[in-house]
């Protein structure tokens, strides 16, 4: 079904994530979307190891669905995974929309928990700095955090937005989280990004979406300067 979703049907057509993912919400097939994306990744991986036993393999994310989070099989279906494929659970970091931490708390902090012992890394994704989600970002050990996209192309065109920016910045940094600024589509972004102390970022002005056989197995992450 994820496969018949991303390539367009029988149509043969590539869809971007908005093109197919509201159609898997109303059918509730996104659970099936996040197993096959987990599985899909591990088995490639595991080809590319057999192939070159010595290739170095980046930290890969994957955006979780809230199917998933409530999933409580979904853990043993990682473990299984992981096992199958040889790979180290520190390879995958999972994204977790800051939205969920509010609404699936328990289901959150279950799955970090069992997947955390295996090595595996969590991201909260499309944080607005809001009083609320970093309160509920505190009381949970992330690796990484993602700074909502919108607000980061809203510093074009509110003056008031890089300070939010700029704070969440501070938050994170005094927790020991580094941060990711998301829709990063031009050098004058990434610029003021970087000089509110963002430490990496990820946007069209670093790199476009690709199918996973065309891209790079050991493709180096963005480091701001």
């Amino acid at each position: 079904a994820a496969e018949d979703y991303r390539q367009g049907g029988n149509e043969g057509v590539r869809l971007p994530p908005g093109g197919f993912l509201p159609v898997a919400e109303r059918y509730n097939l996104t659970g099936r979307i996040d197993r096959w994306v987990v599985r899909n990744l591990l088995e490639r991986y595991a080809v590319k190891r057999r192939e070159e036993p010595a290739c170095q393999i980046p930290l890969y994310c994957v955006n979780l669905s809230s199917a998933a989070l409530l999933d409580v099989t979904f853990e043993r279906h990682v473990l299984k995974q992981i096992d199958s494929s040889g790979i180290a659970g520190d390879r995958l970091c999972f994204e977790i929309a800051a939205e969920h931490l509010r609404d699936h708390a328990a289901a959150v902090r279950r799955l970090m928990d069992s997947l955390r012992v295996l090595g595996c890394r969590f991201a909260v994704d499309g944080l607005e700095g809001t009083h609320d989600s970093l309160a509920a970002m505190r009381k949970l050990r992330f690796d990484f955090c993602k700074i909502d996209g919108f607000t980061i192309l809203n510093m074009l065109l509110d003056t008031a937005v890089l300070p939010k920016v700029k704070a969440i910045a501070i938050t994170c940094r005094k927790l020991g989280v580094p941060t990711i600024a998301q829709f990063v589509e031009s050098d004058d972004i990434r610029e003021k990004v970087t000089a509110v102390g963002v430490d990496y970022v990820q946007g069209f002005g670093v790199g476009r979406p690709d199918v996973l056989a065309r891209v790079g197995w050991s493709a180096p992450a963005m480091q701001v300067d």
